[in-house]
């Protein structure tokens, strides 16, 4: 059965298989610049629910629409997928699109970096190495990108936190807030796996500081709010969704004000649950920290009320 055949019988597959193969004709269309394809790839996203992965697909094809295919417009919209596809765990299908675009930019050290990380995420550690050697290649003397390069050696090394750990080193020397910030976030997750809270949380919050898009820092804060959560130490978990409260653009605020609510319930904090159904926080509300955790012997919301009186814009203070 064709690609096309496949994407238009909605009653054998599921919505998120019907995804993926429209996703394969809409990657098809954007490659060849073909007309047809490009028509009928549009009709098909026209056609899917909505989601994450409508957008950059119908962004995609909108670039393509005048046969061109190797554009800067269609490859970030390709990009955009990718990383939708990343985000639901489709780490495979990720890394073809990745490669798709590797072949229109083969010396871009940056496509490179999208595919190597695909292929480490699906378990591909040989592959995923050779990647990031093509990558820092391609890189030359970019300093921000042979530190990302570096990044993604260390994580398919042998003793990766030590690794991680130069990397930093390195990023903090050559003032490349955001490399190291990007170090930092990887190497929470290298020692959340070694059980190492407190070293991850600290990697997090210091991470939270050097970078400086919204989105990275808000990520970063959530993923502390999560640990603290873990920990019991509901106070600081808090802290951590004000501060990211106060960051976050307008148009993404109701994720956090949603996880608030959730903390303040399992604190019993009426006045923080009247206070943020008055910031328009959703009704829908994500599961309640286990009320079996030990709650932590410290807390670590001094820590994190400092980090907020840094990252916090002037007039931003949500509380």
């Amino acid at each position: 059965m064709s690609q096309l055949q496949l994407a238009t019988t909605t009653s054998t597959v599921s919505v998120r298989e019907r995804e993926l193969e429209v996703g394969r004709v809409v990657l098809q269309a954007a490659m060849t610049g073909h007309p047809f394809l490009v028509r009928r790839a549009g009709e098909l996203v026209t056609g899917l629910e909505n989601g994450p992965a409508r957008r950059p697909l119908r962004w995609t094809l909108e670039q393509a629409a005048d046969g061109s295919s190797a554009t800067p417009r269609v490859i970030t919209g390709l990009l955009g997928y990718g990383a939708v596809l990343e985000r639901h765990g489709e780490h495979g299908e990720a890394e073809h699109v990745y490669r798709a675009v590797l072949e229109l930019r083969p010396r871009d050290a940056s496509v490179a970096l999208h595919v190597a990380r695909a292929a480490r995420k699906a378990g591909r550690r040989e592959e995923a190495l050779a990647l990031y050697r093509h990558a820092g290649q391609c890189a030359g003397g970019d300093t921000h990108m042979q530190l990302l390069v570096a990044t993604g050696e260390a994580l398919v090394s042998d003793d990766p936190d030590q690794r991680l750990t130069a990397v930093i080193v390195s990023a903090r020397r050559a003032g490349k807030r955001d490399a190291e910030a990007v170090a930092r976030e990887e190497r929470a997750r290298v020692r959340l796996s070694a059980r190492r809270g407190g070293a991850a949380l600290r990697d997090l919050l210091a991470a939270a500081v050097r970078f400086r898009d919204a989105h990275d820092r808000v990520r970063v804060l959530h993923r502390a709010a999560e640990l603290l959560t873990a920990r019991g130490d509901l106070p600081a978990a808090r802290e951590a969704l004000l501060t990211a409260l106060d960051v976050v653009p307008d148009a993404h605020r109701g994720h956090t004000l949603q996880r608030i609510r959730t903390v303040a319930r399992a604190q019993g904090d009426e006045l923080e649950l009247r206070r943020s159904r008055g910031r328009g926080a959703s009704p829908v509300v994500t599961l309640a920290p286990s009320p079996a955790r030990r709650p932590a012997a410290a807390s670590a919301v001094r820590h994190v009320r400092r980090l907020r009186d840094v990252v916090t814009p002037p007039g931003r203070t949500s509380s």
